[in-house]
């Protein structure tokens, strides 16, 4: 009777995992990869099963290892780290994740580890980069008009001092 709960819980965590379309990792303190669930695989910058067993600062970038090491460091000290961005190319372009991290201690047997779910949010910030050159342009166009306009006041003001003067001359 234990075994088939076991077995159940076990399904029933393996159907939910499959239900994540995002890329999800354990990883030890190291940086060494210990498991890889990736529903898709295009998400990943090796194939999955080239992946366990590596160290992350082997696989990626420095500045991406890093900052994935700084998350983890929070994550360790506060239990959970949110929010952290990185920039990947795979291969078929530049993709951005965002890290969700969750520390757990381990046990008697077993050593400490992270979970790192990686989201891609590449679409997000693609259109965050755009808003953000439209807002750039809009300024810059804000900037021309308002110059322009003192150019016409100062020269309507000018015309109008001239006026002035000829007729009280």
């Amino acid at each position: 009777m234990p075994f088939e709960t076991l077995l159940r819980s076990h399904n029933e965590l393996v159907s939910i995992l499959k239900t994540i379309p995002d890329v999800l990792f354990k990883i030890d303190r190291e940086g060494k990869l210990l498991e890889v669930h990736a529903a898709r695989e295009s998400l990943l910058l090796i194939p999955k099963y080239s992946l366990v067993g590596r160290n992350i600062k082997n696989i990626l970038p420095d500045e991406s290892a890093a900052t994935i090491f700084a998350a983890m460091a929070r994550a360790e000290q506060n239990g959970t780290d949110y929010g952290t961005d990185i920039l990947l190319n795979l291969g078929q372009g530049e993709h951005w994740f965002e890290l969700s991290v969750a520390f757990n201690s381990g046990g008697d047997k077993t050593p400490p580890y992270f979970i790192i779910l990686s989201r891609n949010i590449s679409e997000r910030k693609n259109y965050e980069i755009e808003l953000e050159q439209t807002r750039n342009a809009l300024l810059i166009k804000q900037r021309e008009l308002e110059a322009e306009w003192a150019r016409c006041c100062s020269c309507r003001a000018a015309a109008d001092k001239t006026d002035f003067v000829d007729k009280t001359s």
